[in-house]
């Protein structure tokens, strides 16, 4: 992290423009300009083929995704709050909670959902929850080559999500015939990242996924990266070799110790 902040102080001395900090990373402003979460993954991307292979480019990477998962995940633990409460009070819920709850259901792809069942409450609680950022940053940087894949240069694509409507995203170049997929492209770096935890909450290849996370809850265990790599088998055609990879992702480069910060 210090290589990444200490480029971008000189960065901000060659400019004559202030430094920020926001969610613990270094952010270049200029003096007149008024800071909100809006300017976290929109605008102008980092190009991290600037930064050299290793640490430095690591550390640039973790600077940058980080803030974007934390506050995806901070929303997603008001909302999980949210629904608990209005689950222990379900049958005094107002016209617009109702409706609320039923938006949400249907966000999450929960078929008839009714508010009377409670296994549709904790159905619906096990898929608005949080993806650890151990697991998200080993992912984007999997997915995305460290961010340097064309498809996150082009598209913003850093999670490998496909699509299947012409022109959805960006071509692959190397498709085996037949195959109609893209490489979906996004409007900023937060959109991609919204979409890819979102993917993991409600997608039926996830199932897995979501039901260890569920375990963890249950037994009151922090929700770890390491233990939830092993419900994406689904994620790539690699299966366990995938997950071996994630893991060592996690572990080699110490992210683990930043899931602490949603359990």
């Amino acid at each position: 992290m210090k290589t990444y902040i200490k480029r971008l102080n000189t960065k901000a001395s060659q400019l004559k423009v202030r430094r920020v900090h926001i969610y613990g990373a270094t952010f270049v402003v200029g003096s007149i300009v008024v800071i909100t979460s809006a300017l976290i993954g929109r605008g102008s991307v980092p190009d991290f083929t600037e930064f050299e292979v290793g640490d430095e480019r690591k550390e640039a990477f973790f600077a940058y995704f980080l803030p974007l998962i934390e506050e995806r995940n901070e929303k997603l633990m008001a909302l999980r709050e949210e629904l608990q409460i209005l689950s222990d009070d379900r049958t005094q819920l107002s016209f617009f909670e109702r409706r609320h709850i039923t938006d949400l259901a249907n966000t999450y792809e929960i078929d008839e959902f009714s508010l009377d069942d409670s296994a549709d409450w904790n159905e619906l609680l096990r898929r608005v929850d949080v993806v650890p950022a151990s697991l998200a940053l080993a992912q984007a940087a999997s997915e995305s080559a460290w961010g340097t894949s064309r498809f996150a240069m082009e598209g913003n694509s850093f999670f490998g999500h496909w699509c299947f409507a012409e022109d959805c995203g960006v071509l692959p170049s190397a498709r085996e015939e037949g195959a109609i997929h893209e490489v979906k492209r996004f409007d900023s770096v937060r959109e991609s990242v919204e979409r890819y935890i979102h993917n993991l909450n409600y997608h039926p290849a996830y199932t897995e996924f979501r039901s260890i996370r569920a375990g963890m809850r249950e037994r009151e265990e922090p929700v770890a990266g390491l233990e939830l790599a092993a419900g994406l088998r689904s994620y790539s055609e690699r299966g366990d070799a995938y997950i071996e990879e994630l893991r060592s992702i996690i572990r080699f480069n110490g992210l683990n110790e930043y899931d602490a910060t949603i359990n």
